[in-house]
């Protein structure tokens, strides 16, 4: 089923999710995780990719984030990291993952062997502050509500650190101030 929401202008930036089918825990694996924050710094520097918060949690990840063509660059990110991860998994041999790829894989899919994301990636304009600061915090706690991390600033796969600690991480936020 193809997702409704939809990217409606481009002056809001957006909070998305996207998940790795089946809820596989793809990002348990460093090489998949290292692919994605690839992608995604590669899109800032490359294709005006704004990035004011993140998480990667084991199968899925989320961003709140502002791109003038985001459709196509979401698209890319993902495309780059699906052949990474299914690269990954072949090295590994885990024929189990990628049977699940490809059994998951929608039938009109016919140019490719595997579907490893949903489709989609479920935009929501951000249109306050007050919605920004509930995205932000459901980002940031997303892993200590999963009992990934005790503490949100434990927690390397976010853009928590950056916020609360003034620490950069991997992906720099755009338009945070790091400076004590």
């Amino acid at each position: 089923m193809r997702t409704t929401y939809k990217v409606k202008d481009n002056e809001h930036c957006y909070f998305i999710t996207s998940t790795i089918i089946g809820w596989i825990p793809a990002f348990n694996i460093s090489q998949n995780t290292d692919a994605l924050i690839e992608a995604l710094v590669y899109s800032q520097k490359n294709k005006d990719l704004k990035i004011y918060n993140y998480v990667i949690m084991p199968e899925h990840f989320h961003l709140i984030c502002f791109c003038d063509k985001l459709v196509k660059v979401i698209q890319s990110i993902k495309s780059f990291t699906a052949k990474r991860i299914i690269q990954t998994y072949q090295d590994l041999q885990r024929n189990d993952i990628l049977e699940q790829f490809q059994v998951n894989k929608k039938d009109y899919k016919y140019y490719s062997k595997y579907q490893v994301w949903q489709e989609g990636f479920m935009p929501k304009a951000i249109i306050s502050d007050d919605m920004f600061r509930q995205k932000s915090d459901y980002i940031h706690f997303n892993p200590v509500k999963r009992g990934l991390a005790n503490d949100v600033e434990k927690y390397e796969l976010s853009s928590a650190r950056d916020y609360y600690l003034r620490i950069k991480g991997r992906i720099v936020i755009d338009d945070l101030d790091y400076e004590n």
